[in-house]
């Protein structure tokens, strides 16, 4: 947030992680999404998702700029840059960004701090069966 207060607190969220890979995880097959609109079989003919961090909140792991203590060096910091993020089509993302936009996209023509900035992401597509 633009005050500097935690959004999100890594340490509650990474418990979250765990609790999940040592507990469904571990012994079954994780079922598909469909609580959340923006993996509706209905408006996802893709069949492709891809989630872009443009932060980086997880320190140490090779993977960004973020250091310990958090509060001082993991604020704002930037991911690995793994993207260079063309555009973004805003109606196609009004299920998860709630900008409401019918008509609208971002264009980043360059790369970079002259563009888009670090972002990482990671992507996953299926079959139709």
């Amino acid at each position: 947030s633009y005050d500097r207060s935690a959004t999100s607190v890594l340490r509650e969220d990474a418990a979250k992680v765990r609790e999940f890979y040592v507990g469904d995880a571990s012994y079954s097959r994780v079922s598909w999404p469909n609580t959340l609109t923006n993996f509706d079989e209905s408006t996802c003919s893709s069949h492709a998702a891809m989630c872009c961090w443009p932060k980086d909140r997880q320190a140490n792991d090779g993977n960004g700029n973020c250091a310990t203590p958090y509060d001082e060096n993991c604020v704002d910091k930037d991911p690995a840059d793994n993207t260079n993020l063309c555009f973004t089509d805003l109606e196609k993302g009004n299920a998860s960004t709630n900008f409401d936009s019918k008509k609208g996209f971002v264009v980043f023509p360059e790369d970079g701090d002259n563009g888009e900035g670090a972002i990482h992401c990671h992507g996953f597509a299926w079959a139709d069966d």
